[in-house]
């Protein structure tokens, strides 16, 4: 093994992210490198194919062992970047998973909380709900939460007002709508508008609220 692949479990997250990223410009300029020589042997044999003369067909033949040499030397330059991307992707999937958020569900509906709530900690995460407004906020002021989920409809109260005052207390953290509304295109004008960080229309399938974790989750720092 690598010294590389010998460190990748000693890293961050970002730091391995950071190698996957470099590893995939690495495979993309080999893939380039190779598509030009195999550019330069097809226009030279289709030269010497309409125009067999001696001098064609010994260019072909030059341009055709050059660029064997060259491409296998892509080749050998190139071993070991398949190995190590796994053992990236490997890395980071794991650090995803060990990944213990905090995440508020606000939902005036107890069959919804109860869904998110037992979805969430089936996958290992801590979850804390609230039905209204003054739960929500009390919550925020004592839990440094990683996630919001937030109905955008609370009763007689505005999700987007709640969104406001949430945004003030955890400025940072990424709060994701939740709507049954069936106004989508009002809902979602709010969301952009008020820079939340996703929409969830429902009812939902459940692998929508497992991506969006997982996306929220892979975002550096």
């Amino acid at each position: 093994m690598s010294t590389d692949q010998e460190s990748m479990g000693q890293e961050s997250p970002e730091a391995d992210l950071a190698r996957c990223r470099a590893l995939i410009e690495r495979v993309a300029h080999s893939v380039n490198d190779l598509n030009n020589l195999l550019a330069a042997m097809r226009g030279h044999a289709q030269i010497a194919y309409e125009n067999p003369d001696k001098q064609n067909v010994q260019e072909l033949i030059h341009v055709v062992l050059t660029s064997t040499a060259r491409a296998q030397k892509v080749i050998r330059d190139s071993a070991g970047i398949e190995g190590l991307a796994s053992d990236v992707a490997r890395t980071l999937h794991a650090a995803t998973k060990s990944r213990e958020a905090k995440i508020l569900v606000v939902d005036d509906e107890q069959l919804v909380l109860s869904l998110m709530e037992g979805l969430l900690k089936q996958h290992g995460h801590s979850v804390t709900t609230a039905m209204s407004q003054e739960e929500a906020l009390q919550r925020c002021r004592s839990i440094p939460f990683d996630l919001v989920f937030l109905d955008i409809r609370l009763g007689d109260q505005d999700g987007v007002v709640v969104f406001r005052k949430l945004r003030e207390l955890l400025p940072t953290v990424p709060v994701i709508f939740l709507s049954g509304d069936p106004n989508i295109e009002l809902i979602w004008r709010k969301c952009r508008e008020e820079g939340a960080d996703g929409f969830i229309k429902k009812p939902f399938d459940i692998r929508e609220i497992e991506n969006v974790v997982n996306r929220i989750l892979a975002l550096p720092g």
